[in-house]
């Protein structure tokens, strides 16, 4: 058994750290390969790092979405207790949201129910409806020799409406729940353990050993708020031990408890529980390869120009396969001071941004670098190579050849403004480039143009590229089942002879403006209305003078949007602005500020 892989032991004061990361590791390691995660019961998994800590999940057998979050560590001389908070999100066509509260049953009908749910940790009033258990992770600080886990739950939770419920409808009093009569009524450890169950098998996997113990407690409860009613406390908690290790479970678990251990399998409880036995089964099905497999990922080159709408393909493709239980890692660069899309899409497995500059051409020589960060990270199933809006993809060619050893190429796909590709092309060469190089071409945005400008764009593309497989979509959403084959065959690179353009000889550049005086709505409106010709795109954050909400800025072309965002406090805003740089120094910020 070795905890320390797990949990190492740094000699710094920033073990308590480590400690907090325990839950995280554990998840990721779990995750590298999709036999080993599926065999384990997980059916998604995904991290929630906005304002918190936390993770959502799917767990087999069960229709809703666990979340889980960290909202105490507590330190002792010898160990760290992590307390989290587990709730269970239910589908609206799921019977079991009728068991909770009529408020909360109500929640998943509305539309953006879902939104709430992935984003869980921005929402704290709306999670706490959602509440069923704690789960408890003791660590010991010294030797790593012993660790502890539970499930602390009520059997179910009650609530009693003290004056009724009632609903008015065209002005008849319809009784919801009669005075004194049940509004909530929730299995909650009922809900809870087979979430527990597979993080126990997730441990004994990772441990590569069974418990050494398990206890069992039950306590009878009373309530001092009239409107709730409990009637047992149950526990459940593991150990995990060495021989010489000692642990006692009777500092973290209630005093009212059972104890057994493996080898009295007649007697214990949960004889069943894939606890027991995971590290063996499992290890037989891999051929005890599991977690150490490195099999090449899939690597696809996302290509396109600014504001083609790489960001939004980027959403739905993960999206896609965080459903299929595949593990999507993204690499980004921008030519600007400061990457947008990596915030965006920092809910996502593993977003990672390379330095300033990109890889057509400043960054050369560190695509293999940043793939083997990659790996050491994440061990995904595919990863992205979403490059800037202005690089020439012809020049990837040669940097691929060198990390072959490390993924399998599957395809140069380029996403295509419908509507301002003409523009674009007229204006920069490196747009037709991206068309050239692609293996798979998406028009995007076909919703703006008609059919008559459709049937020329379609045409106009096959007369610079006739070889690539040309698709059509709107706001990025394509099934990735449609274009992608997970084991599809590698694709020879043949990199040309000799170099291409890159954005640094057509005069492209950007600036970075910090926003320190937020404006009114209007006079920012105004102003990027005001834009100078030759600003493709232009992308940041904002919140305004005059309005209490935040935002994600996005321009291309002159059509902007104001997407409504949760950040935190301290946040800066800032705008970034991309194109000819004779246009960029006619931006004036002073009309903002």
């Amino acid at each position: 058994m070795d905890l320390h892989s797990i949990f190492p032991d740094t000699g710094h004061s920033d073990n308590i750290l480590k400690a907090e990361k325990f839950l995280d590791n554990l998840l990721v390691r779990t995750n590298f390969t999709l036999k080993t995660r599926t065999a384990l019961g997980w059916r998604g998994l995904h991290p929630s790092v906005r304002s918190g800590n936390g993770w959502t999940c799917k767990i087999r057998g069960n229709d809703g979405v666990y979340g889980i979050w960290l909202q105490e560590t507590r330190e002792s001389e010898k160990h760290y207790q992590l307390v989290y908070n587990l709730a269970y999100f239910p589908m609206p066509e799921e019977e079991t949201r009728m068991m909770f509260a009529i408020e909360t049953a109500l929640l998943p009908a509305d539309p953006q129910y879902m939104d709430y749910v992935r984003n869980f940790m921005c929402y704290p009033e709306f999670t706490k409806l959602f509440y069923i258990a704690e789960i408890h992770i003791i660590l010991q600080k010294d030797n790593r020799e012993a660790i502890a886990f539970s499930l602390k739950a009520q059997r179910r939770l009650r609530t009693i409406s003290e004056e009724g419920i009632y609903n008015i409808h065209q002005d008849e009093k319809i009784c919801l729940v009669e005075p004194k009569g049940v509004d909530q009524d929730l299995p909650a450890f009922h809900l809870a353990y087979p979430f527990f169950e597979v993080l126990g098998a997730t441990v004994t996997y990772n441990l590569s050993d069974a418990p050494h113990s398990i206890y069992t407690s039950k306590a009878i409860l009373s309530s001092k708020d009239p409107d709730k009613e409990f009637d047992e406390m149950l526990e459940i908690g593991l150990v995990y031990q060495n021989d010489e290790a000692w642990f006692d479970a009777e500092l973290f678990f209630d005093r009212n408890l059972a104890l057994w251990y493996p080898e009295c399998e007649d007697s214990r409880p949960f004889n069943d529980a894939p606890w027991w036995t995971t590290h063996l089964s499992l290890s037989q099905a891999t051929g005890n390869s599991g977690l150490k497999a490195i099999d090449r990922p899939q690597l696809i080159v996302l290509s396109g120009f600014l504001g083609s709408g790489k960001t939004s393909f980027l959403k739905h493709f993960i999206e896609y396969h965080t459903q299929n239980n595949r593990f999507v890692a993204v690499i980004q660069n921008e030519i600007g001071q400061k990457g947008l899309d990596a915030s965006i899409l920092e809910d996502s497995f593993g977003v990672m941004e390379m330095d300033e500059g990109c890889v057509c051409c400043s960054l050369a020589g560190q695509l293999r670098k940043g793939i083997q960060q990659i790996h050491q990270s994440y061990n995904p199933d595919v990863i992205i190579l979403e490059t800037t809006g202005l690089a020439n993809p012809f020049n990837l060619l040669a940097e691929l050849e060198e990390v072959k050893d490390l993924i399998r190429f599957d395809s140069i796909t380029t996403v295509v403004d419908a509507l301002n590709i003409n523009r674009f092309m007229k204006e920069s060469h490196i747009a037709e480039e991206q068309i050239k190089a692609a293996d798979i071409i998406l028009v995007n945005k076909i919703d703006l143009i008609d059919k008559q400008q459709k049937e020329a764009l379609l045409e106009q593309i096959n007369a610079i590229n006739s070889n690539a497989l040309v698709l059509e979509s709107v706001k990025g959403d394509i099934n990735p089942a449609l274009i992608y084959a997970a084991d599809k065959d590698e694709v020879d690179l043949v990199a040309p002879p000799h170099s291409h353009e890159n954005h640094m000889h057509e005069h492209l550049g950007s600036i970075k403006a910090e926003i320190t005086s937020l404006p009114g709505r209007g006079a920012f409106e105004q102003f990027i209305k005001n834009l100078p010709d030759g600003i493709f795109r232009s992308k940041g954050r904002i919140a305004f003078s005059d309005r209490k909400e935040k935002y994600v800025f996005q321009y291309v072309n002159g059509r902007y949007e104001l997407e409504e965002t949760v950040q935190p406090e301290g946040m800066e805003y800032y705008l970034i602005f991309i194109g000819k740089n004779s246009a960029l120094e006619k931006i004036d910020l002073t009309q903002i500020s």
